[in-house]
């Protein structure tokens, strides 16, 4: 008897519900303010330098301190940070502060908390953006419309393999 059929897996039934259950939108709300909170600490940390793998693209040694280091590139990100945070259009702030995050997770020091944060955020893009997911109109009897648990299992999955890797790494050294 194979795991998935001593699982209740093969059925689709437990596979189903764990993928496709359906969200709180008050813990939605929650979250979306956390990750916004965490990609304010995580991104506003400023220093480094630009990584080996920038470097060697032409012009990318001036694209840095000429559009992504200069006063206004930042403040356009925390404007959009703000929005998404509120639940303003969560979904196409989400996918924009991606796009507009991703030349700063190049850089030293901070990389791999970046990239942790940048996939989350765009996992959590995946959530549709409904007023009933944002915390300043949330209303109890808002159930309306409901969206699938699937992008929070990606968060969960891709922290989960972290975790894993460092710990079984940790065990090896």
């Amino acid at each position: 008897m194979s795991i998935l059929h001593s699982r209740g897996l093969a059925h689709g039934g437990n596979l189903k519900n764990f993928l496709f259950s359906t969200l709180n939108p008050y813990f939605v709300s929650v979250f979306r303010i956390i990750l916004a909170i965490s990609v304010l600490l995580v991104f506003w940390k400023g220093g480094g330098t630009l990584t080996a793998i920038i470097q060697t693209f032409p012009n990318s040694d001036n694209l840095y301190p000429g559009l992504f280091f200069t006063a206004p590139y930042p403040a356009f990100i925390f404007i959009i940070l703000i929005a998404f945070c509120i639940g303003i259009r969560a979904r196409i702030t989400g996918l924009l502060l991606c796009i507009l995050l991703l030349p700063l997770v190049f850089i030293e020091g901070y990389r791999f908390s970046r990239q942790i944060i940048l996939f989350s955020l765009f996992a959590f893009s995946f959530i549709p953006s409904k007023a009933q997911y944002n915390i300043f109109t949330y209303q109890k009897n808002n159930v309306a419309e409901t969206a699938p648990i699937w992008p929070i299992r990606l968060i969960q999955l891709q922290l989960s393999l972290l975790y894993g890797v460092n710990a079984i790494a940790k065990n090896h050294t």
